[in-house]
């Protein structure tokens, strides 16, 4: 049993609801929406490490800790996330429904921590407690460092960089190694104090909820409204055919074929294009994996990963470096070429419904997706999964034969792979 409701508290803060008595337990997720900009990615990233260290009540990690195990072992996070050119602050804290356990106030105890965790951070002199602003800046230079370590996911990073350069949406979602080193306490916190008194606050709390009693706790929060700091999307910039080659002592080449497209998720055709990209690279029965690999055996992976935010989606392959030239060809060749069946369009539908329904199955997926799904919208706007899987079911042939036609190559880069 699952129902959904939107409240508007003001301006500046909004409820998403989600009453389910699925699962054992409840789950609070807070998203504080910034504009993804250089200036504000490694601040962003920074501060969202070190809110979950210590609160003005539990000034150290063990006795929050302690504190998150005594309330049968809550489970508290915070990152940040990159939404197309939104850059989103998450704290996200899971916790017993009561209905299952003998503490009938841990709903109350779990609003009352995250208020903490938002607005009483433990402050000292000025800024956050030293030793913990320096180990997170250590931890998270280390993660900016290391994220060369998986070439996949570094390819596709750095194809999205080049593609974007000069717009905000090139931005790494945890800022860059310069910008962390400049960052002092001091101006960490007079950053904590901008976006708590300036940032858009949206609250999207599941389980087996009362929805006057959630939206009671959420009026409670000192959020006023006021101005608020807004994402405007870029347009892209697109310019003529942009081609990197980079050297890294790898033994496997990678790479990345960014595409333009018109294909936003509020474009009539977004289910359509989601369809195409998944026949054209998403899995062992794509089009590209059948050529590629089956049929050339030019490729160790391929795969398609579009951005529903920005319209793009981008071809990935691990390939031999001396197989480059044919295998850009042959991509080419197979968009220009590329023809579809029905069977091929009921696959990839049964694989997206599929995919759909499975987001019901964990509370916090579910939650970023309808997240998501909401962002930047009309909270009067309903949404459902049923209706989700309509629009999939109503995609015919011709729908998603026009998408290849509007894929625009706009960069390719590759990293050269030698011995390792």
């Amino acid at each position: 049993m699952q129902s959904m409701k939107t409240v508007s508290i003001n301006n500046r803060l909004s409820g998403y609801m989600i009453k389910s008595d699925k699962f054992k337990t409840d789950l609070i997720g807070v998203y504080i929406k910034r504009q993804l900009n250089k200036e504000e990615a490694s601040l962003n990233a920074l501060l969202s490490r070190i809110l979950i260290r210590a609160t003005k009540t539990y000034q150290t990690t063990k006795s929050l800790n302690t504190y998150l195990e005594s309330c049968y072992g809550m489970i508290l996070v915070s990152d940040v996330v990159k939404y197309g050119d939104h850059h989103i602050l998450q704290v996200k804290l899971q916790f017993p429904d009561p209905k299952h356990i003998l503490d009938k106030d841990i709903f109350d105890n779990a609003i009352d921590l995250v208020k903490e965790i938002l607005f009483n951070p433990l402050i000292e002199n000025g800024g956050f407690k030293q030793s913990y602003f320096e180990q997170e800046k250590a931890h998270l230079i280390d993660e900016i460092e290391g994220r060369i370590n998986d070439k996949m996911s570094y390819s596709l990073e750095r194809c999205i960089e080049y593609m974007y350069e000069g717009e905000n949406y090139a931005n790494y979602v945890y800022g860059d190694v310069e910008g962390i080193e400049k960052i002092t306490n001091e101006d960490l916190y007079l950053h904590y104090k901008k976006i708590i008194d300036s940032s858009k606050v949206d609250i999207s709390i599941m389980g087996d909820i009362d929805y006057d009693v959630v939206e009671s706790k959420l009026r409670s929060l000192p959020i006023e409204a006021g101005p608020v700091v807004v994402s405007l999307n870029d347009r892209h910039k697109t310019d003529d055919l942009k081609v990197i080659h980079e050297e890294l002592n790898v033994k496997q080449g990678k790479l990345v074929l960014g595409y333009n497209t018109p294909y936003s998720f509020s474009h009539p055709l977004y289910e359509a294009s989601i369809l195409a990209f998944h026949i054209l690279g998403g899995g062992p029965n794509s089009k590209l994996f059948k050529l590629l690999r089956e049929e050339h055996g030019l490729c160790y992976y391929v795969y398609t990963k579009s951005d529903k935010f920005k319209g793009n989606v981008f071809v990935g392959a691990g390939i031999e470096s001396e197989n480059y030239d044919h295998v850009v060809a042959l991509i080419g060749s197979c968009l220009e070429n590329l023809t579809i069946t029905a069977d091929d369009l009921i696959h990839a539908k049964d694989a997206m419904i599929a995919s759909v329904r499975s987001i019901l199955d964990f509370p916090n997926s579910f939650i970023n997706f309808f997240y998501t799904e909401m962002l930047d919208r009309d909270l009067s706007k309903k949404f459902s999964l049923d209706d989700m899987v309509d629009r999939f079911e109503d995609v015919d042939l011709e729908d998603v034969m026009s998408i290849y036609k509007q894929m625009t190559l706009d960069t390719i880069y590759f990293i050269n792979g030698g011995s390792q």
